[in-house]
């Protein structure tokens, strides 16, 4: 696995030490239009499973030699936004099943009430 952290640790003040770590996927954009080869090096790199590649970014290869067959990659990707059509919902049907959803109370204790987040306890700054 390559070490690839955003950030190093770094001294903030004489015997603290500040870490901050974040994780994100190997780029950004729409997974579908990611050049196939990348996403092979990515998985080469163990940056993502063979899952991702094939679930994810609808590459379709060779497991042992790593190579792309475009012609059922271009196949995969073009189902993919057929169902993805098909799932897809107005913003109106959206916001009337998601308004009904909500977190774990567990899970709010931070972020305050739900949906609006305004602040249900005293926010400690240190």
């Amino acid at each position: 696995m390559i070490d690839r952290a955003p950030r190093p640790a770094s001294a903030v003040k004489k015997g603290d030490i500040f870490v901050a770590n974040s994780v994100g996927g190997a780029g950004y954009g729409d997974v579908l239009d990611c050049d196939p080869q990348s996403v092979i090096q990515d998985l080469k790199d163990e940056l993502i499973s063979d899952w991702t590649a094939r679930n994810v970014y609808k590459v379709v290869y060779d497991p042992e030699t790593y190579t792309v067959d475009e012609e059922k990659t271009e196949h995969a990707r073009a189902a993919e936004r057929k169902d993805r059509l098909r799932r897809g919902k107005n913003y109106d049907e959206f916001m009337a099943e998601w308004s009904q959803k909500k977190p774990a109370e567990e899970a709010l204790e931070y972020y305050g009430s739900w949906p609006n987040a305004e602040p249900t306890r005293e926010i400690v700054r240190m």
